[in-house]
């Protein structure tokens, strides 16, 4: 068990397209519903927060698949 290169490679773009729609969809959803602006240290508290999800999923992608093989 653990995040190895194939692994990452493999699930890179699916977990990265998620991870991007998630964050492209809440600064739009902040921007226009409650005119938030911003602000560079939010950005890299989500970035943080955005890539441990990433890491999480991936990871149960991997269990998952692993499962599916017994």
């Amino acid at each position: 068990m653990g995040l190895n290169a194939k692994v990452f490679r493999k699930y890179f773009v699916v977990t990265q397209t998620i991870v991007l729609g998630t964050w492209f969809s809440a600064e739009t959803f902040g921007w226009f519903v409650y005119g938030w602006t911003p602000h560079v240290s939010t950005y890299l508290g989500m970035a943080a927060l955005m890539l441990a999800v990433q890491i999480v999923v991936m990871l149960t992608i991997e269990k998952i698949e692993k499962y599916l093989e017994e």
